[in-house]
């Protein structure tokens, strides 16, 4: 398959193929391997086909997932091979490199991925501390995504459960739906494990064979994922922080240029994650707070931290205003936080706990500002 072909085909699951080449990009860069993936025997009798397809897909980007299977599954794997050629002669086997011991990991993984071949890991995993074995792939990989293939995700009246942080909001689902044996063993594994892990961008993902690609190359995601909230610290004078890890951070987030006048106007609330992935920039105005800049690493978008961002804000700052472009991709989601949305041909003006009376003068506000960003 030539290289646009493959592209494409990564490109037919994101909503934006900006976010699939991002991904690709990052996953790329990453020297070991991008993710640890998963697949109970009930899912490799089920999905081999799905599963080993995209595996081949994600093969032919240069992407090398290790892949944890349990021991008997591998004569599965060499007959559905043998078998496979036997009737297709043009089919080539999928190239996997295997590892019978988890202490061999990080050295066989390494090899794997010079000789072009996934690296498959094979484990006793109804017989291993699950635990122990996943904190021992992290620290020796330092891999940070670890996706589970399941059946499906975890859904509440048929939607999908997105995202959970250990603790309160686990325990809350726990009370409020009805969990399958297995999703409550896989949540209690998640929670062991980032209480055990120092890495905050450690997280642990449940999806179906078929949206693995879906979960990878997209900021939304396909399953359910666990990981720890983020930690937001707030500031208020501008010297506590680096202007210039900001600046980038919003230009990035923007794929725009601030005006160096942007800095002339000092902020009077910053709320920023504690790596710089993500903050809120917040102005008092005559008509109540400006929510000037909210800007997430595109990366850090799919693992929450936006939602982490906007959940401290709006316990610190209960009524504010902002505006946005019309085709910026995050209105659907401004427009499920706002109170209230307006919209002009340059832009869409957002309120929350804002009176009603004012609002048509924190929309001539809005109207009136000049962008702060330079002109494209």
């Amino acid at each position: 398959m030539k290289s646009r072909d493959l592209l494409t085909r990564v490109f037919e699951v994101t909503e934006d193929p900006r976010d699939g080449l991002l991904f690709l990009k990052e996953f790329q860069s990453q020297k070991s391997c991008f993710s640890c993936i998963f697949i109970s025997n009930q899912t490799l009798v089920e999905d081999f086909q799905k599963v080993f397809k995209d595996l081949a897909l994600l093969q032919s980007l240069d992407l090398f997932p290790l892949v944890v299977l349990e021991r008997s599954a591998f004569s599965y794997l060499n007959t559905f091979y043998a078998i496979e050629n036997q009737y297709k002669k043009s089919q080539k086997p999928f190239p996997f490199y295997l590892i019978r011991k988890t202490s061999e990991a990080k050295e066989k993984a390494r090899k794997a991925n010079s000789l072009h071949r996934t690296p498959i890991l094979l484990a006793n995993w109804q017989e291993e501390d699950n635990e122990a074995h996943i904190l021992n792939i992290h620290q020796m990989l330092s891999i940070q995504k670890f996706i589970f293939l399941v059946e499906s995700p975890i859904q509440d009246g048929g939607k999908i459960v997105s995202l959970l942080s250990p603790g309160l909001e686990i325990d809350n689902l726990k009370k409020s739906i009805a969990l399958s044996e297995e999703e409550v063993k896989w949540l209690s594994l998640a929670e062991r494990v980032l209480n055990a892990v120092n890495d905050p961008r450690v997280n642990l993902v449940l999806t179906s064979p078929l949206s693995l690609l879906k979960e990878l190359f997209t900021v939304k995601g396909k399953g359910t994922l666990v990981r720890k909230k983020s930690k937001i610290h707030s500031y208020r004078m501008l010297s506590e922080v680096n202007p210039a890890e900001i600046q980038d951070l919003m230009q990035r987030a923007f794929h725009k240029k601030l005006k160096s006048s942007f800095w002339n106007r000092p902020f009077d609330l910053l709320l920023l994650e504690e790596n710089y992935q993500g903050c809120a920039w917040l102005e008092r105005t005559e008509h109540g707070f400006l929510l000037s800049k909210f800007a997430v690493d595109e990366i850090a978008r799919g693992i929450g931290i936006g939602r982490d961002l906007w959940d401290e804000m709006v316990q610190v700052v209960p009524k504010f205003f902002w505006r946005a472009k019309p085709n910026n991709p995050i209105n659907r989601w401004y427009s499920k936080m706002a109170d209230g949305n307006q919209k002009s041909a340059d832009w869409t003006f957002f309120w929350k706990g804002v009176e009603l009376d004012d609002i048509p003068s924190v929309i001539h506000f809005l109207r009136k500002k000049e962008e702060d960003f330079e002109p494209e």
